[in-house]
């Protein structure tokens, strides 16, 4: 019987906190099981006006889920054309995924991900990538 993993997936686009869409990942709900956690906090001093925020996070759990989460997080960036993955297991240790890595080192780092007992993905779309921008993280 496989082991049952859980993950949790965040998504920043264009240097904004948006909400992760499972099917956008490969994680549709009659693989996986799936929720969403939400948060809303304040941010403070910014003017006369309250400004709230609202965190997303994306928790999908089942047998194969990190596979599943980081060959996702691969197809979406290429269609944003640019981003990068951070990896990070249940010990805090990150896996850094270089903007421009290729689809055949997926395998590479599914391998990783299991080894440090992955248990969070953060997906960042890079809006640099646009023309006229310069190149980077966010």
């Amino acid at each position: 019987m496989k082991k049952t993993e859980k993950v949790s997936v965040k998504l920043y686009e264009d240097g904004y906190e948006r909400r992760p869409d499972a099917d956008k990942f490969g994680l549709s709900d009659t693989k996986f099981e799936i929720k969403y956690d939400s948060n809303t906090y304040q941010i403070e001093d910014v003017g006369p006006a309250d400004v709230f925020l609202t965190s997303t996070t994306l928790i999908a759990a089942g047998a194969g889920v990190i596979s599943a989460a980081i060959t996702g997080a691969f197809a979406y960036l290429a269609n944003r054309k640019g981003g990068h993955i951070t990896i990070t297991g249940k010990n805090g240790v990150s896996i850094e995924v270089p903007e421009g890595t290729s689809k055949e080192d997926i395998d590479y780092y599914i391998a990783k991900a299991k080894e440090i007992d992955a248990d969070s993905l953060l997906v960042s779309g890079s809006p640099e990538n646009r023309k006229g921008k310069k190149k980077g993280r966010i």
